[in-house]
């Protein structure tokens, strides 16, 4: 077939055209690439070759079309391959925008799986003396061989069961009550008084499980981390035995199960936030598990603050001794004010419109951990059954403590 001059020019234009994108296609597939990386290649999305087909396929069908058929086809042929590139252009954006999403979901969870082995090794270093040495195990000789963090964990979990400090603590292990399963409305309805926009009211269904029946004391937590300091206030003690221990941060006190399931061989945990709330609430839909007010004789928070109609009362400017108030219809006592307790989950505003309704627990990786309950020196509202915190999981204040659940 004899080509016209303009078409000789095309198809050369055209050669030089995909020379230059299967370049770049073969760059992309090599691993050090950042062009690879900048087309989510890494993660198994086709954007590079997709790309790469419709860039030199689309030329291609053009100028066929143009040399075999004529001018008008031509037209058409051009409209048809730029609108396919427009398309093509806006699917990649999106794929792009969900690279990057998983990107910083696995920065967050490498953060997370750091933060883990950090409290562990603090755990190795109040049992041992010393803790393990990042990915080396010192059961041996200098420059043992390194191992991998699920052996580094098997490790340790060996050392402390067999540890010649594993003994008996019963007399400072936390008093357990069982919860028994059931379904609830969790969050509050739009009318309650001080709700967050993070509330969404919906139906939760959780299977039967244990919680302390008071948050963690200073006298157990001093068996784990002895010298923990929870602080004076206004030159008053907070550190009497049965003041609540504060000062702790979410890893702080996962740390503490993981070594309390080890000493008592039950499985201990921060419960989630549908147990705290369904364990807070025991059976209420009231703001507060004992009704639509509260009174600072029925719970230890800022009574200078009132909510709905209820009357001001005592600020006491400090922590009380867990039991000082009446508990619940569960038989768990502060719930409502004192301190803050730590929940599981990894918090989400919008985790309430999508969580599964049976057992839901957020495992999603975030920024902040889940603080439920109010404390001693917080407006009442925050102390609602309902309402919802977030913080780090390092941060440490002198209002911010826990308590656990078990499911065995």
């Amino acid at each position: 077939m004899n080509l016209s001059k303009k078409a000789r020019i095309g198809l050369a234009v055209y050669v030089v055209w995909t020379f230059a994108h299967l370049v770049l296609l073969v760059d992309a597939m090599s691993d050090d690439s950042e062009f690879f990386d900048s087309w989510g290649g890494d993660n198994g999305s086709p954007c590079g070759p997709v790309w790469f087909l419709i860039c030199v396929v689309g030329p291609l069908v053009v100028w066929a079309v143009y040399v075999l058929i004529g001018k008008r086809a031509f037209i058409i042929a051009a409209a048809w391959v730029f609108a396919i590139l427009i398309v093509s252009a806006g699917g990649i954006w999106i794929a792009e925008e969900n690279y990057r999403d998983d990107r910083r979901q696995a920065d967050l969870q490498r953060k997370a799986d750091l933060l883990r082995k950090a409290d562990l090794q603090r755990t190795a270093n109040r049992l041992f003396g010393q803790p393990l040495e990042d990915g080396v195990a010192q059961s041996g000789t200098e420059g043992q061989s390194q191992i991998s963090d699920d052996e580094y964990i098997s490790e340790l979990t060996s050392r402390i069961a067999v540890s010649p400090s594993k003994e008996n603590i019963l007399g400072v292990e936390p008093e357990m009550v069982w919860v028994p399963g059931g379904t609830f409305q969790m969050g509050s309805p739009s009318s309650e008084n001080g709700r967050g926009s993070n509330e969404t009211l919906h139906t939760v269904t959780l299977g039967g499980f244990s919680i302390g029946k008071y948050a963690v004391t200073n006298a157990q937590y001093s068996r784990f981390k002895p010298g923990h300091s929870s602080w004076n206030y206004l030159g008053v003690s907070l550190k009497g035995d049965n003041q609540p221990v504060v000062n702790v941060s979410w890893n702080d006190a996962t740390a503490f199960c993981e070594w309390l399931s080890l000493k008592t061989g039950y499985n201990y945990s921060l419960p989630t936030e549908a147990q705290w709330e369904y364990a807070c609430r025991a059976g209420t839909t009231t703001p507060f598990y004992f009704g639509a007010t509260i009174s600072s004789s029925q719970a230890n928070y800022d009574g200078t603050y009132t909510y709905g109609n209820g009357v001001k009362g005592i600020y006491r400017r400090r922590r009380t001794a867990t039991g000082s108030f009446a508990p619940n219809a569960f038989g768990l006592y502060d719930m409502h004010g004192n301190v803050w307790e730590w929940c599981s989950d990894w918090y989400d505003e919008g985790f309430y419109g999508c969580s599964p309704p049976k057992n839901p627990v957020n495992t999603s990786v975030a920024e902040d951990r889940v603080l439920r309950g109010g404390s001693w020196n917080i407006n009442p509202h925050y102390c609602r059954s309902a309402s919802r915190v977030h913080l780090t999981s390092d941060f440490t204040d002198d209002d911010l403590g826990f308590r656990v659940s078990r499911t065995q």
